[in-house]
Parts: C-alpha cells; structure tokens; sequence
C-alpha cells in the first residue's frame, strides 16, 4: 500500500514539473484590443464612482445644512461659524474629486 501511494505522489509530482516548465515557456500574449477594452471599462467604473460619490457628498451636504439651519435657532453665530466649515469642508471634496477624475 505504502509503494502504490509513492509511486502515485512521483507520477502526480512528475506532471506537475513538466506542465509548469511547458507553461513557463510560453509567453502571454494580450490583443490590443484587449487593452483597450478594459481601458474603456477601468474609465466607465471610474466616471460611474466618481458620479456617485458626488451624489453622495451632495446629500451629506444637504444634511449638514438642514443641522445648520436647527442650530442657528438656538446659537446663530455657532451656526454661521459651521455653515463656513461646510462650505470649505464640501468644496474642497469637490477639487479632490475632480482633479482625480481627470
């Protein structure tokens, strides 16, 4: 038992060794195409996360300036002092967003 499960494990080890070297030696070939295709897709996804994390900081802005709104019935200084902390806060995500989408 112990030499059939030997002989199995060197015949196994074997074709392992002669397919990576026969694999080794081929070299991987990709189409212009190809290249382009998957540019196109990498540039699709990126417009798409890009679109979509603008959406997203537009609604957290929106919130942020309905918070705003609430505190400048109770503190209207504190208020003003947060709305300029969103207003940089938001525009410079903004310049963030497009100088990496570009």
């Amino acid at each position: 038992m112990y030499k059939i499960v030997c002989n199995i494990l060197c015949i196994c080890l074997c074709c392992c060794i002669v397919s990576n070297t026969s694999i080794a030696q081929q070299t991987p070939t990709i189409s212009e195409s190809a290249i382009n295709k998957l540019e196109q897709h990498a540039n699709k996804q990126t417009e798409l996360l890009t679109k979509q994390t603008k959406k997203y900081l537009k609604q957290l802005e929106k919130q942020e300036r309905k918070f705003a709104k609430k505190l400048a019935k109770k503190d209207s200084l504190l208020a003003k002092q947060y709305l300029e902390s969103i207003n940089t806060t938001y525009a410079s995500f903004e310049q963030k967003i497009s100088n990496t989408a570009n």
